[in-house]
């Protein structure tokens, strides 16, 4: 049998606020969001190593830093931004 040489790292239910939207009233109170993210990794790690993997804090950590630095307009641009961080 083989295996796959990829894996799946999933964050569920993430729930942050957020200064979205495209309203007067959403720019001025952020919102709660939740944020579900779905990364395939292209191989498996090759140790038992935290600096073998891509880290569920890191990725979490990115998120809050992307989400204090200012509005977004867009869910769409959101999106975008966390799938290049």
């Amino acid at each position: 049998m083989s295996r796959k040489s990829s894996y799946k790292l999933l964050i569920k239910g993430l729930v942050l606020p957020a200064s979205i939207g495209i309203y007067e009233h959403e720019k001025k109170k952020k919102q709660k969001i939740k944020i579900d993210v779905t990364m395939e990794m292209q191989s498996k790690p090759n140790s038992d190593e935290i600096d073998s993997v891509v880290s569920y804090d890191d990725i979490i950590a990115s998120i809050h830093k992307l989400l204090n630095s200012g509005h977004i307009n867009l869910v769409e641009t959101l999106v975008e931004k966390i799938s290049n961080l």
